[in-house]
């Protein structure tokens, strides 16, 4: 398949050498993560019919001129962008268009209750075939206080994945002194972040640090409404149990 012929069907999304394949009509149901047909899909998606990776084809055939890879990695605006023209194009299915982001890359659905290391697993199939880059992520509490899990965590990293960070939360709320974990609210379909102990909404008055993917974004700083999403719909991996 020619990058022309992708670029011409509607169903298909392409911004700076990055594509998503979508089509929300044919999918009825959450998919499972670990469903062979699924990583069959995805794979599909990075190599073509002879096991070449589609990148590499599209420069020597089409994009001479560029150098054309796989990017494994979310990137910020693009989550709502998809996710509002996905809505446009094929309504609300549920599962796939009902909330108001989208996973792109190959990364699982930040609600999937999986477990850290089942997902670092599933995840690290893909990474060489991002050969413009990939990161992974698993979603922790506090772990301050058992510093040893986290390092058994560091050592599977090391031993399964090319690169994956651990996100942690510590926020600090300095109108009332809270310390834990302040959470993203919806008011009026508009996520915005509240202090669970007084429900001050001020982020100038909040010390807030989020490893989204790759980078650190601060409250202050603002992040698209469908980040926002993807953040609140996020789940702890340690809170799921190990398979």
């Amino acid at each position: 398949m020619k990058l022309s012929d992708i670029w011409n069907k509607n169903k298909n999304l392409i911004k700076n050498n990055k594509i998503v394949f979508s089509n929300p009509i044919e999918i009825k149901r959450k998919p499972d993560p670990n469903h062979p047909t699924l990583k069959s899909f995805i794979k599909s998606i990075y190599k073509d019919e002879n096991g070449n990776l589609r990148a590499d084809v599209w420069e020597k055939e089409n994009l001479t001129w560029l150098n054309t890879s796989t990017y494994g990695t979310p990137e910020e605006s693009l989550t709502q962008k998809y996710s509002d023209a996905l809505k446009r194009d094929f309504g609300e299915v549920e599962g796939v268009t009902d909330h108001d982001y989208v996973t792109n890359s190959y990364h699982i659905n930040p609600a999937e209750p999986i477990d850290w290391a089942n997902k670092i697993t599933i995840e690290s199939k893909m990474m060489d075939k991002s050969t413009g880059g990939a990161i992974s992520y698993i979603e922790l509490p506090d772990m301050s206080k058992n510093l040893d899990a986290v390092e058994s965590m560091v050592q599977f990293m090391y031993d399964h994945i090319l690169y994956c960070e651990i996100n942690v939360k510590r926020d600090i709320c300095y109108r009332c002194g809270f310390h834990g974990t302040i959470k993203i609210v919806e008011d009026n379909g508009k996520h915005i972040w509240e202090c669970p102990a007084c429900r001050n909404r001020n982020t100038s008055t909040m010390f807030i640090r989020r490893r989204v993917c790759g980078y650190i974004g601060d409250s202050t700083t603002g992040a698209c409404q469908s980040r926002m999403g993807d953040y609140k719909a996020r789940v702890e991996h340690t809170d799921i149990p190990m398979k």
